[in-house]
């Protein structure tokens, strides 16, 4: 099994024609790509699933604040989540909004923390999209 970051779901019709000939192709959304997903994927025949609202939040969700803020520190982020979360706009945020946010305000720190999260993440925690995407790999359909 393969994971490719397509970098934007604006992406999927060139990833799709990248992974053309590929035994199985399955997706991984956020709740507002979907319309993205139906007219590339649908009429291929791929499979996808969708995160509420998106991948970051279901990772916040599955590990907790206090692991999730554990992630930021060990990647040596903690001081730069301190600064973003003192800014006048994020102070009357949830953590877990700030958290959210964060994860997505610099180019590539999605991808970073994507797998900083997952291995942090407990295997009977893992969000129900990605666990969906596991079993549909595994189970051959």
């Amino acid at each position: 099994m393969t994971v490719e970051a397509i970098g934007g779901v604006t992406n999927i019709r060139s990833a799709l024609a990248r992974l053309h000939g590929a035994p199985r192709v399955v997706g991984l959304c956020d709740a507002r790509e979907v319309r993205y997903f139906e007219r590339v994927l649908a009429p291929a025949g791929h499979p996808w699933f969708v995160c509420d609202a998106d991948l970051e939040g279901e990772f916040i969700r599955a590990l907790g604040v206090d692991a999730t803020i554990r992630v930021i520190t060990e990647l040596g982020d903690l001081r730069a989540f301190e600064i973003f979360s003192n800014q006048p706009f994020q102070r009357d945020r949830s953590v877990e909004q700030r958290l959210h946010r964060f994860l997505g305000t610099m180019s590539g720190r999605k991808e970073r923390y994507a797998v900083a999260l997952v291995d942090a993440l407990a295997t009977d925690r893992a969000p129900k999209p990605l666990l969906d995407v596991l079993a549909y790999c595994a189970s051959g359909s």
